[in-house]
């Protein structure tokens, strides 16, 4: 079971940090509006309705959307297929990146690719999927004591093996000993 434990890697998801691995990776796949996107953005709005050139603001504005989806696309791609590559196994969160999205943190989430690498992820044998229930954030993965930690709290600090660690990192692990735990 060690060498289940040594190629198998826990991912956490988050807003700031988009993915954060048992490893210390981060990655931050976050794609934005550009600023080509929010000139045409404008100008169709000051472009009488029914014209030509609305019209072809329009299809300007809808490669220019297309354009910043393939980037979004293209890094997500890249992600899973790193991921994939180089473990056997992938434990991670069953998160609910759909609620996120309608609270507070919906423009973040819009301009992430956190809902393709989920959905590319589950479908890989190679993942371990974690019910969502499961307190990764709170949970030592050591000792198995809960800590509650807020939002704005980013160093977690177990009050009975005294581990202090990066609070997604620490997610991170717990996940990928929950699922080695499942292997």
């Amino acid at each position: 079971n060690l060498e289940a434990i040594k190629s198998s890697i826990g991912l956490d998801y988050g807003i700031k940090t988009t993915i954060t691995t048992s490893e210390g990776e981060k990655y931050n796949i976050s794609i934005g509006e550009s600023k080509r996107l929010r000139l045409l953005s404008r100008k169709m709005h000051k472009q009488t309705e029914g014209s030509k050139n609305r019209y072809r603001t329009r299809l300007l504005l809808r490669k220019e959307y297309e354009h910043i989806g393939n980037q979004r696309t293209d890094k997500a791609n890249k992600i899973v297929s790193k991921l994939l590559r180089d473990h056997q196994n992938i434990c991670m969160q069953d998160e609910n990146i759909k609620g996120w999205h309608k609270g507070w943190f919906g423009k973040e989430v819009q301009n992430s690719a956190l809902g393709t690498i989920k959905s590319k992820l589950n479908k890989s044998k190679q993942v371990i999927v974690i019910d969502r229930f499961i307190p990764t954030t709170k949970k030592c993965y050591k000792c198995g004591n809960i800590v509650e930690i807020g939002l704005e709290e980013r160093i977690y600090h177990c009050d009975k093996c005294l581990l202090t660690e990066d609070r997604d990192i620490k997610a991170a692990k717990t996940s990928a000993s929950l699922g080695v735990i499942c292997i």
